[in-house]
């Protein structure tokens, strides 16, 4: 969350609510057991046809950028 937050230039708690609102805040719960002691910890899964169902949803238009006019 804080990878996607920094990308994006929002704080984690934005970045956590703007992905929950439009749907692709998935959670999952994965546990290990290390040592005999169980751990939990919070996963968040973001897959592609998760953006693409969301993306069609909200009739997001596809982005078009001419390379040659961008400065690398």
């Amino acid at each position: 969350m804080e990878d996607i937050a920094r990308a994006t230039n929002l704080r984690v708690d934005d970045a956590a609510f703007a992905l929950s609102e439009c749907g692709l805040l998935m959670r999952r719960l994965s546990s290990s057991t290390v040592e005999d002691e169980e751990e939990h910890r919070e996963v968040v899964v973001i897959t592609r046809s998760l953006v693409e169902k969301v993306a069609k949803e909200r009739n997001v238009k596809r982005m078009y950028m001419d390379l040659t006019c961008v400065i690398p």
